[in-house]
């Protein structure tokens, strides 16, 4: 008995990746691994065959930025754009280094274009709402991490940023129920309760503040964030050398700090130690230029010292650089006050000679 048999098409042909695709492959997987100087030498061996190989160029540009070298891996991942203009992710990774090189308009710019091209790419829009937030475009900031929560509702990171936006907005309730909203998804975020923290000092709730930053130091005990406010909170608590502590915690952990020097600085204010206050805000000025806090504590080191001229010029800074803080404006007044009265005493010793 014969039997029908369907007829089949042609035989089909096993695809293999080409030598360039295996290379790539394994490229990548020695990068996953952290093998990044095995990964190197593959990226680089393919770009000799194909020079605008697209992902050669964005992935070792990727490695570059890992490996610290932030200048050749922006270079190389705009060279893959050039490739490839519609790739939304090699904009996001060009728009981090660029953003690390404190390149913020460019940076801006491509997280930008990698938005427009992909809408819904959730770290776009929170590194794009960090950017914004190191130009003090406070209220898009907040927008941006607003719309990054409502792509990634347990997004932890971003609601922690969001406080911190919030805290500089003068919003500590606000920022406070965002930082309880991270801990709450992330209950071993340190950076959370730090942040928490100075909400709860922004609130005059100093108790909690300091709860809070010790637990920011024991879920991770080099958070220097944590250590130089808790200084700061021990010393409205006046528990000077405890705070004093603290802040030389904070400077042993990170020398370039700038706000545990401020901080230092006002600790030993008040503790009487004028010339080292002002050599403490001399340091944080140095490395900061535009801290105010820092200018403020200085012309009050300096008018302690009666050095009268130069703590004016001080204050004068302080306001410049942040005109709402009603603090350096009352001390500057306090030192107009008295050199007034000095100027005064001057004058009246100088009439008394003629």
């Amino acid at each position: 008995m014969n039997k029908n048999r369907g007829f089949g098409g042609p035989p089909m042909r096993q695809q293999f990746p080409s030598p360039t695709e295996q290379k790539l492959q394994q490229a990548i997987g020695f990068h996953q691994r952290g093998m990044l100087a095995d990964a190197k030498r593959l990226y680089e061996d393919i770009l000799k065959q194909r020079p605008k190989h697209f992902d050669a160029l964005h992935l070792l540009g990727v490695l570059a930025c890992q490996s610290g070298d932030l200048g050749r891996g922006e270079a190389l991942m705009a060279q893959a754009i050039k490739v490839d203009p519609d790739n939304a992710t090699a904009y996001l990774n060009r728009g981090n280094a660029l953003k690390d090189l404190r390149r913020l308009d460019e940076a801006l710019a491509c997280y930008n274009k990698a938005i427009a091209l992909k809408s819904n790419l959730v770290d776009a829009h929170s590194s794009r709402s960090l950017v914004l937030y190191y130009l003090r475009r406070l209220d898009e900031a907040l927008a941006g991490y607003d719309r990054t929560i409502a792509l990634k509702p347990d997004h932890a990171e971003a609601y922690n940023n969001r406080g911190i936006v919030l805290l500089d907005l003068n919003r500590p309730s606000d920022a406070l129920v965002s930082c309880e909203k991270a801990i709450a998804l992330k209950p071993g975020y340190a950076e959370a309760y730090s942040t928490r923290g100075n909400a709860f000092y922004a609130l005059k709730r100093l108790d909690e503040a300091l709860a809070s930053y010790e637990r920011a130091i024991a879920l991770r005990p080099n958070l220097v964030d944590a250590y130089s406010n808790r200084g700061n909170t021990l010393h409205d608590l006046d528990r000077l050398e405890e705070a004093l502590a603290s802040c030389d915690k904070a400077i042993a952990l990170n020398p370039n700090y700038p706000g545990a020097y401020n901080n230092r600085g006002k600790v030993l204010y008040s503790l009487k130690r004028p010339d080292e206050a002002l050599a403490s805000c001399d340091k944080a000025i140095a490395l900061w230029p535009g801290l105010a806090e820092a200018h403020g504590n200085r012309a009050n080191a300096l008018t302690d010292l009666g050095r009268l001229v130069e703590a004016l010029a001080s204050y004068d800074k302080a306001i410049a650089l942040k005109p709402q803080d009603a603090e350096p404006t009352a001390a500057a007044a306090t030192c107009f006050t008295t050199f007034g009265t000095l100027m005064r005493r001057s004058q009246a010793s100088m009439r008394r000679l003629r």
